[in-house]
């Protein structure tokens, strides 16, 4: 029988949502849809840190059983935003798998706490995109 062996590497791509700092850093990737976001003094921090984000997801996140039957793995890109109070808004899929792991990480990204939220340069606490990648493997 297979083992199921979950990887989650956390790759943080903060930008600011808020438009009123004068340093500005578009976002890459974004196609016609590119906004254009301030730059941050202070990233958003997960309470408990990057570790504890690694082991909400690893122990959250249920590898749909049709995924595994079909051998799928890879790299699952969720980008979230986290609001002016820390909380975790407008999660979305920016590079999927398969649309059943793909809205198993959705889920699983959406049960994720509170962080301490980002501030512009002026100290005041804002919106900030996160990126986090979730690796799917399976090993015999």
């Amino acid at each position: 029988m297979k083992n199921v062996f979950f990887i989650v590497m956390f790759f943080c791509s903060v930008q600011l949502l808020n438009a009123q700092n004068d340093s500005i850093v578009p976002v890459v990737g974004r196609g016609s849809n590119t906004t254009d976001f301030p730059e941050l003094s202070v990233q958003p921090q997960y309470i408990g840190g990057i570790e504890a984000i690694g082991r909400t997801v690893a122990m959250s996140y249920n590898y749909p059983r049709e995924a595994i039957d079909e051998g799928i793995t890879g790299t699952i890109m969720v980008e979230f935003i986290v609001d002016e109070e820390g909380n975790v808004a407008d999660v979305t899929i920016k590079k999927g798998v398969c649309v059943p792991c793909d809205q198993e990480a959705l889920r699983v990204v959406k049960l994720l706490r509170k962080f301490e939220p980002g501030l512009d340069q002026n100290g005041k606490p804002v919106r900030a995109r996160y990126s986090l990648p979730i690796t799917l493997n399976l090993a015999e």
